[in-house]
């Protein structure tokens, strides 16, 4: 089920299993609503490191009606909103559910990940699938990962392959550790935070940032081709 294509790996999973629901208007505009989750009142899942307080959060589920969708919008900046909003079925359709297949991307070390490689993956691997496997047919393309941080943008440079990487998916707000970053950017263990190398910009920006108290997430993502 998983797939090393280019310099990717593709995972084919029968359901999505995201805490999102995501629907499409007659122009093509796509949005996000939250569902089966309980979440803080700044928009990120409660219970998630530097989201434990309770005070103001809200439980997210979908309702559909002959009518309308209503539920939780996901913001841009990948969080999701306190308010409820209502849009009408006569102008949006679901093109995303938590039980639809998709294909999971999983980002293997030690390579560049750079725009043309990675384009190139997620073409060849809506091929491969299509030939090879006929009956899955999936909806979109997600990724669970620290790459997903909207944060990494006010660390990195906006033309940085990580920032491009993360602009294409529209992401929304998960169950996370907080260590997936240490985990993948550094691999050894350090029992300090102070004795994480500063060997490149995304190591020292990342050291700093939790030094600083903070955390790097993994968020979810999903993109359509």
């Amino acid at each position: 089920t998983i797939l090393r294509v280019g310099r990717l790996n593709i995972e084919m999973r029968s359901m999505f299993k995201g805490p999102v629901y995501v629907l499409e208007n007659q122009k093509g505009e796509r949005l996000m609503m939250m569902t089966g989750v309980r979440l803080h009142r700044d928009g990120m899942v409660l219970g998630i490191p530097g989201y434990e307080d309770d005070e103001g959060s809200f439980d997210a589920s979908f309702v559909q009606t002959e009518e309308y969708f209503e539920g939780h919008l996901v913001g841009k900046n990948g969080r999701a909103l306190k308010e409820r909003t209502k849009l009408p079925v006569s102008d949006w359709r679901i093109v995303l559910s938590p039980e639809d297949p998709v294909l999971s991307v999983h980002i293997p070390a030690g390579e560049k990940l750079t725009p043309e490689l990675c384009e190139e993956s997620y073409k060849r691997s809506a091929e491969v699938i299509s030939k090879c496997f006929p009956e899955f047919r999936f909806k979109a393309f997600v990724c669970f990962s620290w790459l997903m941080d909207p944060q990494l943008a006010d660390m990195l440079p906006p033309d940085s392959n990580i920032v491009t990487f993360q602009n294409k998916y529209m992401r929304f707000p998960t169950y996370s550790s907080g260590r997936g970053a240490i985990t993948f950017v550094f691999f050894d263990r350090y029992e300090r935070l102070e004795d994480l190398p500063e060997r490149t910009t995304l190591e020292r920006s990342i050291k700093r940032h939790y030094l600083s108290g903070k955390y790097i997430y993994e968020p979810g993502g999903v993109f359509f081709i």
